[in-house]
Order: structure tokens, then C-alpha cells, then sequence
């Protein structure tokens, strides 16, 4: 058995006898699952893919439900990962910042955190709050909701 599929297995057997389950839980439990892809990906453990229906295969049968838009399925699947001695800054495409950044605006530039980041924070949800205008910096500011 996969480690993908033993870490489905414990988890099932740890929520078996549960009544509710979080959303951020199952959350959790999927950036989990994308973090053990990743590993194996970046320890030459797996074959990368080249193709986007590789990439969906490979996330489907490690328990990672991806969505991909079609315009990409066209394209090859590429990695960057630098050495040690290497300082790697990936930088997005610029259309797809600029879409992100109309969402956000839509959104009232509140940008939420992964619920993971609640473990680091001691059980609050972190948000980066909307950039005042009369503020030039971000500030990360944990929300009292828990």
C-alpha cells in the first residue's frame, strides 16, 4: 500500500467513531496528502509528470482531488527546484497575478491563511488583514474566531 493510501486508512480509522468532522480537518488532512506528493516528487521517490492528465492521475491516486481549467491541459507540467546552494524565487505569470489581485479586491483584500497555519499560531486563525490605504505594510494579525 502507498503511503498516500496508508495516510487515508489511519485517517479513516481515526474519524470512523466520529460524529462531526471539521472542514478544516479534512482540510488538513488534504494538505497532508499534497505535502506527502510533493516529498516524493522533490526526493526523485515518484516520476514527475509531464502531462496535466499525469498530474491529475498522480494527485486522484495520492487522495488530492485537483481542479485544473482546461487552457492548461495543453501545456507540459514543470517543476523548479533548486540545490542547496541555490536561492530559487518563483515568480507567477503575471496575468494570473493580476487576476488574483481582482479577486482579492473584490473580496476586500483579506487574504485567508490554510487552516494548518493555525496549529503554528496556537489555535487562532490567522487572516492578513485588507492593506489599509493610509498603511504601505501588510500586517499578519490573528482573528479571535477559533
Amino acid at each position: 500500500m502507498s503511503t498516500a493510501h496508508q495516510l487515508i486508512e489511519e485517517w479513516h480509522a481515526q474519524v470512523a467513531q466520529a460524529t462531526v468532522i471539521s472542514a478544516s480537518a479534512v482540510q488538513d488532512k488534504l494538505f497532508d496528502l499534497w505535502g506527502a506528493l510533493v516529498k516524493r516528487w522533490a526526493k526523485n521517490e515518484a516520476p514527475r509528470p509531464k502531462t496535466v492528465d499525469d498530474l491529475v492521475k498522480q494527485c486522484k491516486d495520492a487522495g488530492v482531488n485537483v481542479e485544473i481549467p482546461k487552457r492548461y491541459y495543453a501545456n507540459p507540467v514543470q517543476f523548479a527546484q533548486a540545490d542547496e546552494n541555490t536561492i530559487l524565487i518563483r515568480l507567477p505569470p503575471e496575468v494570473l497575478l493580476k487576476d488574483s489581485e481582482q479577486i482579492l479586491k473584490a473580496e476586500d483584500m483579506s487574504y485567508r491563511l490554510p487552516p494548518f497555519y493555525k496549529r503554528i499560531f496556537q489555535n487562532v486563525n490567522p487572516v492578513i488583514p485588507a492593506r489599509n490605504s493610509s498603511m504601505s505594510t501588510w500586517k499578519c494579525a490573528p482573528t479571535s474566531s477559533r
